[in-house]
């Protein structure tokens, strides 16, 4: 899957996940990323709705070629990608000047968040992408989850868009159920429609809250028990 990634994987135009053309990135510099669907505006609120400010160590987990990162670091935090195609980590670092990193052991264990944008469903094993970034994080730590839904309800009220989904590019549709067998016991959140109110609200008392899945889009946010 990682020779995949290389050069036959292509991504979708305007997305963050294709390289962008020489006007495209213009464009996105000139608008500080924040100019359609490569804005990491609600990623940053996320963060900070889980008390995660500027100055804090997040790790941009699948960066492609450093959209996201970039925004990251501009915002203030202490922003580092990883990401498996050489070509855009290649990018990332000499066009935009960012740390992305392409192979795992470079990675630290002292992360206030892992933050993975549509990440999950490209890898093979969905269970250790989590166990593994879990170690990345500090204790009290968050990795943050956004993926397409593969839950149940979905499925059955949109059973055409679900099958788009999945594919050769996307081999992994998660569930609710499957991410609360994985993460045991640990905190965790999960919604389609998560309001930033609702994140604060859980983040007062963690425990295992899953909100409306109807939609397309799933949240899942992961905190590190300590102890």
């Amino acid at each position: 899957m990682t020779d995949y990634y290389q050069h036959e994987y292509t991504g979708i135009r305007g997305r963050g996940s294709m390289l962008p053309s020489q006007d495209e990135f213009e464009l996105f510099l000139a608008s500080h990323g924040r100019a359609g669907p490569t804005s990491y505006e609600t990623k940053e609120r996320t963060l900070h709705a889980l008390g995660i400010g500027p100055g804090a160590k997040v790790l941009d987990y699948g960066a492609s070629w450093g959209c996201g990162t970039w925004q990251l670091r501009e915002a203030g935090y202490d922003a580092r990608g990883y990401e498996v195609s050489l070509p855009r980590a290649q990018f990332g670092r000499e066009a935009l000047g960012l740390q992305i990193d392409s192979n795992k052991t470079d990675l630290s264990s002292d992360y206030a968040a892992v933050y993975a944008n549509h990440v999950i469903e490209h890898v093979s094993n969905p269970t250790r992408m989590i166990t593994e970034n879990l170690e990345r994080l500090v204790p009290n730590g968050f990795l943050i989850i956004d993926t397409p839904n593969g839950g149940s309800e979905y499925r059955c009220e949109h059973a055409e868009s679900f099958h788009r989904l999945w594919g050769q590019m996307h081999p992994q549709l998660v569930q609710p159920s499957f991410i609360t067998w994985v993460v045991g016991a640990r905190p965790v959140l999960m919604g389609t429609a998560l309001e930033l109110d609702e994140i604060k609200s859980w983040l007062e008392e963690p425990s295992t809250r899953i909100s409306d899945c109807s939609g397309f889009e799933l949240k899942i946010v992961i905190r590190k028990s300590v102890g």
